[in-house]
């Protein structure tokens, strides 16, 4: 366990120096993702900000070389948008208005299939008054039974 937390500790003195050595606006698109037989894997959030570590790789491995002990000798540029924070989904509790509650009222009385009657009658119910003050509701679902 001692080993990974201090290979973690590692990594991340590695990217704030990286961070430190590149220009300001490169710096903010890229981070240390692992140094594996002395090659360094730098991510990128785009392929563009990809194309300019590329080119500063160079430049990269002697600053961080006089910088670290490691004996790096390579860096591998790798595109991995960073990860969105996880959202939680919130349902939006949709409302059913007192004129479209009367108009599947309407249409419950005018359908012949009783199970289908039942269903939109049961769908009006949600609407923002109670059913109770329509009578002819009970009066469809007992004289279709």
């Amino acid at each position: 366990m001692r080993e990974i937390v201090e290979r973690a500790k590692q990594l991340r003195r590695l990217d704030r120096n990286l961070g430190r050595q590149l220009p300001s606006p490169l710096a903010e698109h890229c981070r240390v993702a692992n140094v594996t037989n002395n090659t360094l894997i730098v991510l990128a959030d785009d392929p563009t900000w990809a194309a300019r570590l590329r080119y500063a790789a160079p430049s990269i491995l002697s600053l961080l070389s006089d910088e670290t002990d490691l004996a790096l000798t390579a860096v591998q540029v790798k595109v991995a948008p960073p990860s969105a924070p996880s959202r939680k989904v919130t349902r939006q509790r949709l409302r059913l208005s007192e004129k479209n509650a009367a108009g599947l009222r309407t249409l419950a009385l005018n359908i012949s299939d009783q199970k289908l009657a039942e269903k939109i009658l049961r769908l009006a119910q949600h609407g923002e008054r109670s059913t109770d003050t329509f009578p002819e509701a009970d009066q469809i679902v007992s004289s279709r039974q």
